[in-house]
């Protein structure tokens, strides 16, 4: 049985599991591995206030001495075991990958242990504080032209991003890294930056051994294929709730079809596991009951949205892949007061997945929340008149769309290819959408009834727009 010391899952009123901390990491200890990995003096100040919590990790901001002009402030990440050695291991590794082969602002890792075994008793990252606010809380503030630099310098990271190939799909691990893992997929190179308008397909991308890695010339036992390897996937359907305990294979995975149909097989366990435990409520049972069979409906249209050759399984050729942050939302992306961007947060979890899924908006230009500080008083727009909230949710609605196509134009001259997949992955990133949401208690129905029309041969709608309320 994996051990997950430091872990409680809780059910909800609503049968969700939420995870909860069995007790508080000691603050002592965590000064004292501040002081011993950055190196401060036993004569300084160092103090460790908690900052803020996520749903696996709690932030401690680290500050020696503190107050003053000579301050040094630091992340302290402490993590619950959801997926103990392999989680904390592939957020290092991600983060330093792309702030080595891109300009994004990401935090620089000081000191990291993957492993709970430890004086603090769980898995601990040191990183930079990274200046700034997030984006939800400045988005009213800012100029038409500042957002629209903003969208420009996202399209930049992400065409970096892009150019990073690998093959198969999983967490990117280093190669030295002590913690265990299985590698069976490799990075396969990096798209050479193309020319202005210049078209990038796959037929681009650079085989290791065929030329440099990178335009740095990151060939060879230095090059990013000797540090790199795709591994065991860390995503939250793969963890979450007991769903780490159970004999599911992890990955890396050579298709979309394998894994989707992995996610799936979470989904169908879960739900036999709570119709056979006689203790549990109706309702709860009801509920698993219509999952597995959502899920039972959407494994039935896999082979039609994602062919699989089974005649030979053992010769799949890994798919292509790249690195995708699926959460760039108001809250991860944090801006200065003239807002420009100053750090991309909150790299768990990113994962090496299929160009279809990788080519996809940034959150923050499709979620109705980018104003998370939006209230019911009237609002002062850039022109100087003053709207109702109503109005104001229809302008900025109405100003995401025309960011979006500034952030595929911007993508379009740096990077076609993306912007071509971009506009032929509808159905398959509907697909993958189904296969999230299909034990969702509050978007199944749309899903079943997605299916529904699928399976009866109806005119094709996208599930994506549906939700989005378009």
């Amino acid at each position: 049985m994996l051990l997950q010391p430091g872990l409680r899952w809780e059910l909800n009123q609503c049968y969700e599991a939420e995870p909860t901390w069995t007790h508080d990491p000691n603050v002592q200890v965590i000064v004292k591995l501040a002081r011993q990995h950055l190196h401060f003096s036993k004569d300084d100040e160092c103090t460790a206030d908690y900052f803020m919590q996520g749903a696996f990790n709690r932030i401690y901001l680290v500050r020696c001495p503190r107050g003053g002009k000579d301050e040094r402030s630091f992340i302290f990440r402490v993590s619950l075991p959801v997926d103990p050695g392999f989680k904390v291991s592939s957020d290092v590794a991600t983060m330093t990958y792309v702030r080595e082969h891109t300009n994004a602002p990401v935090p620089r890792v000081v000191a990291f242990d993957p492993s709970h075994e430890n004086e603090l008793g769980f898995a601990w990252t040191i990183m930079e504080m990274m200046p700034g606010q997030p984006l939800c809380h400045r988005y009213r503030y800012m100029t038409r032209k500042q957002k629209e630099d903003l969208v420009r310098r996202i399209a930049e990271i992400v065409a970096q991003m892009f150019r990073s190939k690998f093959h198969g799909i999983g967490n990117l691990y280093q190669a030295a890294d002590a913690s265990p893992q299985q590698t069976d997929c490799d990075i396969i190179g990096r798209t050479p930056h193309r020319a202005e308008n210049a078209h990038t397909d796959e037929s681009s991308v650079v085989g290791v051994g065929d030329a440099d890695l990178s335009s740095s010339g990151e060939a060879g036992k230095n090059g990013p294929s000797a540090r790199y390897r795709i591994g065991r996937i860390v995503q939250m359907s793969f963890l979450w709730h007991k769903r780490v305990h159970y004999d599911i294979y992890r990955g890396p995975f050579a298709c979309s079809y394998d894994w989707l149909a992995a996610r799936l097989a979470f989904v169908l366990t879960d739900s036999v596991a709570i119709l056979k435990n006689p203790v549990l409520e109706q309702r709860q049972k009801f509920l698993a009951s219509k999952y597995s069979l959502t899920a039972r409906r959407i494994q039935k249209q896999l082979p039609n949205f994602f062919p699989r050759e089974d005649s030979y399984p053992d010769q799949v050729i890994p798919e292509t892949t790249t690195l995708h942050h699926y959460d760039m939302s108001g809250y991860n992306v944090l801006v200065d007061e003239e807002g420009q961007l100053t750090a991309l947060l909150d790299w768990d979890g990113v994962s090496a997945v299929p160009l279809w899924k990788a080519c996809q908006m940034p959150e923050f230009l499709v979620s109705r929340y980018i104003d998370e500080m939006g209230d019911d008083s009237p609002k002062r727009m850039d022109n100087g008149s003053i709207v109702s909230q109503l109005a104001k949710e229809e302008a900025i609605s109405l100003e995401k769309a025309q960011l979006r196509n500034l952030f595929l134009a911007e993508m379009r001259r740096l990077e076609p290819y993306w912007v071509d997949v971009y506009r032929t992955s509808e159905r398959s990133a509907d697909f993958e959408v189904a296969v999230q949401l299909c034990d969702s208690r509050s978007n199944t129905d749309t899903v079943g009834e997605w299916l529904r029309d699928i399976e009866q041969g109806k005119e094709y709608w996208s599930l994506q727009r549906r939700l989005l309320g378009e």
